[in-house]
C-alpha cells in the first residue's frame, strides 16, 4: 500500500510540474551514511531556466518529504516570495545570488506546497 501511495504521489507532483512548463526528472536514489545505513528515496527535480528556479522534492519510503527551493535573483524584490515560503513552513536564507529554502513535510502536504509554489512563481 505504501509503495502505491509513494508512486502515486511522485506521479502527481511530477505531472503538475510538467504541465506548468518545468523540465522534470524523477529518479530513485539509494544512499549509505557513515554508519552504513541505507536510505532509499525518490527525487523529483524541476527546473525552469527562464525563471532561475530549481525545486526538488525528496520522498522517502515512509512517505515523508523534504522540499528544497533554489531561486536565482533576476531582478526586483524577493520579499513577497520569501514571505510566501515562510508562510508555507520553509526555512529561508537570502543572499546576493537569490533564495535557498527547505522544509520537511508529509507527502500529501508536499503536493499542496508544490501546487502553491507553482502558482506563486507563475504569476
Amino acid at each position: 500500500m505504501v509503495a502505491t501511495e509513494l508512486l502515486s504521489g511522485i506521479e502527481k507532483i511530477a505531472r503538475l510540474l510538467g504541465e506548468k512548463g518545468f523540465n522534470v526528472s524523477v529518479r530513485s536514489i539509494r544512499e549509505k551514511n557513515l554508519f552504513n545505513e541505507v536510505t532509499e528515496f525518490e527525487l523529483v527535480r524541476a527546473v525552469s531556466k527562464d525563471m532561475g528556479f530549481v525545486l526538488s522534492v525528496r520522498i522517502g519510503k515512509a512517505l515523508e518529504s523534504r522540499i528544497h527551493v533554489y531561486y536565482a535573483k533576476r531582478s526586483g524584490d524577493l520579499e513577497d516570495l520569501v514571505d510566501e515560503l515562510e508562510s508555507l513552513g520553509f526555512s529561508v536564507s537570502v543572499d546576493d545570488k537569490g533564495i535557498t529554502a527547505s522544509t520537511q513535510t508529509s507527502l500529501d502536504d508536499a503536493y499542496r506546497i508544490v501546487t502553491r509554489l507553482v502558482d506563486v512563481l507563475k504569476t
